[in-house]
């Protein structure tokens, strides 16, 4: 018996032991968001004013932009049912919780393939300071984001885990897959992964994703996919790829934003700048294969580097706002690719090749330094970890006729007002006209 014991509490030690230093991650990066929970982006602006006036049903199966949010909706919803002081209350624990559950998943990830002492303290480290990072943390609005990085990391466990848990995945991946496109999409990389191992619980996730993918396309068709562009032009497609997924975690989004608007000023030429870029992406792209390629791990390391340039891929093509791409303004769309190229460095350093495993953990080491300096020393971090509290502008509101509670990101434009006991959007106003409700 205190064997057994002895074993279990090692099979959740790595896990929990992640999951605490991630959560302590976050806190230094925003205390804020711990102490004083804040609505973040359309979640305040959009959903929460809508869901106020409208039934719970057709709240849960709110359809926003041509997709299905159904863990978005669900915090939000709750949110409607407490008075507006504490309504970011649900979706910033939801959120957080989320990303617990992630971290769990990493840590999980780390004790099964057995990850050395400091490639998982990198591995960590990196994952949290990455700057796509900022903008998802604790954020209802962007959590398809960590759910599509919580997809990723159930694809390549090994598949004895997956068979063990594979009602949790099954359930998990579908709710998910409900929850957000970048779940969804990630079908094609288990039907990869299917087809290299013949497991059968990968199929039964393909087809899972599979019907989430085709439910939120029929949504896309149906809804006309307000915003989006499916144009691809091979500057927009391949630049923001490059420099977000490889070079940005390294050099920061202040570097990346200038050399992007650099080189989309030069297009429809590239210019020295641009094919300086090219070449270092790409032979940072060939380290990073190189260091994490080892026969006993090749189906592994295919089916990460399969799911990283595929869903990037797709992401791009199907980004809103396809200018932002090429600045940190669009580093939300990499999160999972960005996460893709530190798995590959962790699987590298468990290389057969003393060199290749020297080499993965160089690479890792340069990513986290690349992560802590921007933590430390960057500027637009603030704008998605910093801002006016809530709680306290909303107990202001209560003593005016009229007033504006600033949500987040603190940008001038996001905020809620609140008008005699009417409560309207600022964002989108041409889609989302005031909506006349009591105030909770």
């Amino acid at each position: 018996m205190n064997f057994m014991n002895s074993i279990n509490r090692q099979l959740f030690f790595i896990p929990a032991l992640t999951v605490c230093a991630v959560t302590l991650l976050l806190y230094c990066k925003s205390p804020s968001m711990f102490w004083s929970p804040r609505f973040f982006g359309e979640e305040g602006t959009i959903l929460f004013p809508k869901f106020l006036q409208q039934p719970a049903l057709v709240s849960v199966f709110n359809v926003y932009l041509g997709s299905l949010y159904l863990l978005t909706n669900l915090a939000v919803l709750l949110s409607t049912t407490v008075s507006l002081e504490y309504a970011p209350v649900p979706t910033t624990c939801i959120a957080f919780a989320v990303q617990a559950i992630v971290a769990y998943q990493l840590g999980a990830f780390i004790r099964e393939y057995d990850i050395g002492r400091m490639p998982a303290i990198l591995l960590v480290v990196a994952y949290c300071l990455q700057w796509g990072s900022y903008e998802v943390s604790m954020s209802a609005t962007n959590l398809q984001w960590v759910l599509g990085v919580s997809a990723l990391l159930i694809l390549v466990m090994p598949v004895q885990w997956i068979k063990k848990y594979r009602l949790c995945c099954y359930s998990w991946l579908f709710f998910s897959g409900l929850s957000g496109v970048p779940v969804a999409i990630l079908a094609p990389a288990f039907f990869f992964r299917f087809l290299m191992t013949m497991e059968r619980p990968l199929f039964v996730i393909c087809v899972i994703l599979g019907t989430c993918a085709l439910l939120q396309l029929t949504l896309i068709i149906s809804s006309g996919s307000h915003g989006r562009s499916y144009s691809v032009d091979y500057a927009q497609l391949f630049f923001p790829i490059l420099m977000q997924t490889l070079i940005e975690p390294i050099v920061g989004p202040e570097t990346i934003s200038l050399i992007g608007t650099y080189i989309s000023g030069a297009l429809p030429g590239i210019g020295m700048l641009g094919i300086s870029m090219i070449v270092l992406s790409l032979g940072f792209a060939s380290a990073v294969v190189f260091v994490s390629w080892d026969k006993k791990n090749k189906i592994l390391v295919a089916t990460i580097l399969f799911a990283g340039i595929y869903i990037t891929l797709i992401q791009t093509v199907a980004a809103l706002q396809k200018p932002t791409l090429m600045t940190g303004a669009g580093s939300r769309y990499f999160f999972t690719g960005v996460t893709s190229v530190l798995l590959l460095c962790a699987v590298g350093s468990l290389n057969s090749d003393k060199t290749k495993r020297t080499m993965a953990k160089g690479v890792l080491l340069l990513i986290t330094c690349g992560g802590v300096t921007q933590f430390f020393a960057g500027t637009w971090n603030q704008y998605f970890t910093t801002g006016p509290s809530f709680y306290a502008q909303s107990i202001e509101c209560q003593r005016q006729p009229s007033c504006i509670i600033q949500l987040w990101p603190n940008d001038g434009i996001t905020y809620l007002r609140i008008d005699d006991d009417r409560i309207v959007s600022s964002l989108y106003p041409l889609q989302l006209p005031p909506i006349p409700v009591k105030a909770p």
